[in-house]
Order: C-alpha cells, then sequence, then structure tokens
C-alpha cells in the first residue's frame, strides 16, 4: 500500500548512506562502489513506478505490468549480488592490508631486535675497551711499584693517560716518587762517600799521630 511505498523512503536513504560510507572504507574500489550507487538509484526508481502501478491497477495486472515486476525482482537480485561481491572483495582487500600490515611490524620487529643485539654488542665492547684501558695502566703501574720496591728505580712507568685524568695523575705520583727515592738514594750515597773519605782521613792522621 501507499504507506509501505513511502516507507521505503527512509530505508533507500540508509542505502544510499551505507554507500557513501562504503567509498571511504579501505580496500573499496570507489569506481565499484560509484557504479553500485547508479545500479540502486535505477533499481528504486523502477521499483517505485512498479509499486505505484500496482496500487493503481486495484485488480489483476496485466502483462506488461508483471514484466515490468518481473524487470524488477531481476534487478533486486542483481543488485544484491552486486552487493555481495563487493562486500567480499573488501573482505579481502581487508585481510590483504592486515596480511601486509602484519609482514610490515615483524619486519620493524625484527629490525628493533637487530639494533638491540648491536647496540648491546657495542655497548659490551665499549666496555671491554674501557675494562682494558684502566687494567693495563694498573698492571703496569703494580708492576713499576714492584720494580722499585725491589730498587729497580730505572724502571720506566710509561701510561697512555691524560695527565689531568685519575690514571694519568697516579702515574704522575708514581714517577715523582721514582725521582724523590733516587734523589735520597744520590744523597745518601754522597753522604756515605764524604763518610768513607773522612774515616779515611782520620785513619791516616792516626797512623801519622803512631809515627
Amino acid at each position: 500500500d501507499q504507506d509501505m511505498v513511502d516507507e521505503t523512503e527512509a530505508v533507500a536513504d540508509e542505502v544510499r548512506a551505507g554507500l557513501d560510507r562504503a567509498r571511504t572504507l579501505p580496500g573499496v574500489v570507489t569506481a565499484r562502489a560509484s557504479e553500485l550507487s547508479t545500479a540502486f538509484e535505477r533499481y528504486d526508481a523502477l521499483a517505485r513506478r512498479v509499486a505505484r502501478d500496482l496500487i493503481a491497477a486495484e485488480g489483476i495486472p496485466d502483462d506488461r505490468l508483471l514484466a515490468d515486476a518481473q524487470t524488477m525482482n531481476e534487478s533486486f537480485e542483481s543488485l544484491r549480488e552486486r552487493l555481495d561481491a563487493l562486500t567480499t572483495a573488501q573482505v579481502v582487500a581487508v585481510r590483504n592490508e592486515l596480511n601486509t600490515a602484519g609482514d610490515r611490524l615483524r619486519g620493524r620487529v625484527r629490525l628493533i631486535t637487530v639494533l638491540g643485539v648491536g647496540v648491546v654488542l657495542v655497548l659490551v665492547l665499549l666496555a671491554i675497551l674501557a675494562i682494558v684501558s684502566i687494567v693495563r695502566p694498573l698492571r703496569k703501574l703494580r708492576a713499576g711499584a714492584v720494580a722499585i720496591a725491589r730498587g729497580d728505580l730505572d724502571v720506566a712507568i710509561d701510561i697512555d693517560h691524560r695527565t689531568d685524568d685519575d690514571l694519568g695523575q697516579l702515574a704522575g705520583s708514581f714517577r715523582e716518587m721514582q725521582r724523590a727515592l733516587e734523589a735520597d738514594i744520590a744523597r745518601r750515597e754522597e753522604v756515605e762517600h764524604a763518610l768513607r773519605e773522612s774515616e779515611e782521613r782520620l785513619a791516616l792522621a792516626l797512623d801519622a799521630a803512631n809515627d
């Protein structure tokens, strides 16, 4: 009846709004959505005309009207098939997009993992270099201290460090201690030499006094 025909206006508006939204969805080919909208408008116009003609007939419709109704039904089935095909194509497209995004995400995860491992290895290498740069000079200082303790004041304490860092200052302190010990030993040798000379003169004086 006419009331049901009028109610279809709201349904048609919902269909149009749905087709408009479909154009913005990922994976939907805009041309196919536009073609589907055009086909729906043709079907809507045909269905309205046939429905009004059936209402106006008020009885058994003639062959022309029955043929139009058959065409309307066929148009509806075609429209539904095309809509199903578009929906299937969109599902496939979205699934492909998700798979592609998943592949990209897995690739980025692998890249981040590789970069993380690389950063860790670099940090470990830097730590090893730092330890070596500290341990090796300390071993040299220890060897020099042992040599000095044995009386070898000629041992060279060569450390490749800046004079303003801790190891450089420690090496400088060792060298100053080495020079101080050398100077002290040199003074002691001078004193011992002078003492021996004094003892020799005293012995000569005593021998002369005895004579």
